[in-house]
């Protein structure tokens, strides 16, 4: 890109470094939206319109928790003078919970950094237990899926 295009490898750094934050737990996950982001997250049918909002939902189930945390397959492509689109396949994983999920970015440069002016997440397949292997454990697991959405990565 140009003297203030985003390169691949500024968006897949900014890419990794907003991972490291959600796979921690990090609060600093929340600094890396703009304040008026668009967030479409997995288990909200709404639009989330603020990183404030995003935080008030979310927060609490997301601070100090961690979660394994796997981007795969990152692609990058230019979406004008400053900002970027960046897709990926998202691999989260809790103590008991496996979601696979697909994520898409707009990153857009503020001052001297990326942010993200919106975010959409959604789910490929269902999120799964390990372990479950009777009938009778689909209850615990619809329960355990339940938590698990708001402990990876949605608001209330």
């Amino acid at each position: 890109m140009g003297a203030h295009g985003v390169e691949q490898s500024e968006a897949l750094k900014f890419l990794d470094k907003f991972n490291a934050a959600y796979a921690e737990g990090n609060d600093h996950f929340f600094d890396a939206f703009r304040k008026d982001a668009n967030i479409f997250a997995l288990s909200v049918p709404d639009r989330i319109s603020s990183v404030d909002e995003y935080r008030a939902g979310f927060g609490e189930n997301f601070s100090g928790r961690r979660r394994s945390s796997e981007v795969v397959d990152p692609q990058v492509l230019p979406a004008g003078p400053d900002s970027a689109l960046v897709t990926y396949y998202h691999r989260v994983k809790t103590d008991t919970v496996s979601a696979n999920n697909r994520v898409t970015l707009l990153l857009t440069r503020d001052g001297n950094q990326l942010k993200i002016s919106h975010l959409h997440a959604s789910p490929v397949g269902s999120p799964t237990i390990s372990g479950v292997s009777k009938l009778e454990h689909f209850a615990i697991l619809e329960e355990r899926v339940a938590t698990a959405l708001g402990t990876v990565g949605t608001p209330k």
